[in-house]
């Protein structure tokens, strides 16, 4: 019996301590901080203020996401220097320093892709005068003008030369210098820079193949002209019908303009202006045309609208005849 006792002594206590050990721990409670630290170094706040700015940059212009990555990369490696001489993180520097150097990449990328590509003086001038007004981006003129070729061409050298030169394999805008028109030994006008050499002969080109020039163009001085072949530069509208349709309507633009002059030169030169007896000598084609006031209500850009002397005269002959005050000619004339 005694033994019976002490076993169940043993048992008892044996539960016992099994009972004690299976009791869960109470949590300990939480502590708020007795004591701030104080404020860390001036690398780490510098580096902060840098992010803020990052995300403050506005979104609505194209470099704005390039400073906000250049802003990104010098507070992360401002970060990686604080970590690394104040606080000795070895894990701090190393995400810092990848995360600084990853928006540093994307920093070059960025402005790689959106700052514009130079441009030659000449065609930063010929970009300046017909591209930028119609909201022609750098980069696709750069891309318009890297399939052409800038050409020279002698006093005297001639571009074209009639009945012998195709008309429509080329297109050319002359950059500097000064070229004459004629046709059978007769002048008819000039092209000076920035106009087009050959944009009638453009034009008719997309209507049949195979022609030929019907004038004779020569250089008057040392002139430099920007001349696309016709397989590159239907390549490049082809993927680019913005620009396709921009570069028609300065050819139809120009064309305009030479067909005005031209007019306006036969006219002249056949006494247009004086008593109708005296134009019984010129052929009634010959008569010159004034300009229709849809035409000269075209906006060229920089150079203002489409006057020509001719229509000049009749305006203010018209104005000095006419019953109507100032503000209601202008009021006919927009009608």
């Amino acid at each position: 019996m005694e033994n019976c006792s002490v076993l169940l002594d043993n048992c008892t206590d044996l539960f016992e301590t099994n009972t004690t050990l299976l009791t869960p721990e109470s949590p300990e409670p939480i502590q708020s901080c007795g004591e701030w630290k104080p404020a860390q170094h001036n690398l780490f706040q510098l580096s902060n203020l840098f992010f803020a700015a990052a995300f403050l940059v506005p979104r609505s212009y194209k470099q704005g996401i390039i400073i906000l990555r250049a802003l990104l990369s010098v507070g992360f490696f401002l970060q990686a220097v604080w970590s690394g001489v104040h606080v000795c993180s070895g894990d701090i520097v190393v995400w810092s320093s990848v995360l600084g150097l990853l928006n540093l990449g994307h920093t070059l990328a960025l402005t790689v892709r959106l700052i514009p590509p130079p441009l030659s003086p000449e065609l930063t001038e010929l970009y300046l005068r017909m591209f930028s007004p119609l909201k022609v981006s750098r980069k696709h003129f750069k891309e318009l003008t890297r399939e052409a070729n800038v050409m020279m061409l002698d006093s005297g050298d001639a571009y074209a030369i009639e009945d012998i030169t195709n008309a429509d394999e080329r297109l050319s805008i002359l950059l500097k210098g000064k070229l004459k028109v004629s046709c059978d030994n007769m002048h008819l006008h000039y092209i000076n820079s920035y106009q087009f050499i050959d944009s009638p002969e453009w034009e008719a080109g997309h209507v049949s193949s195979d022609e030929l020039f019907q004038v004779t163009i020569t250089a008057e001085e040392d002139s430099m002209y920007l001349c696309w072949p016709k397989l590159k530069l239907d390549r490049v509208l082809r993927h680019r019908p913005t620009l396709k349709v921009i570069l028609s309507n300065l050819i139809g633009k120009d064309i305009t303009q030479k067909l005005y002059w031209l007019n306006e030169a036969i006219g002249l030169s056949c006494g247009a202006g004086k008593e109708s007896s005296s134009m019984t000598t010129c052929d009634h084609w010959r008569k010159v045309m004034p300009r229709s006031l849809s035409v000269d209500a075209v906006d060229t850009g920089t150079r203002g609208h489409v006057r020509s002397i001719a229509w000049r005269k009749q305006a203010n002959n018209r104005r000095d005849s006419s019953v109507f005050s100032d503000c209601e000619l202008t009021f006919i004339l927009t009608i």
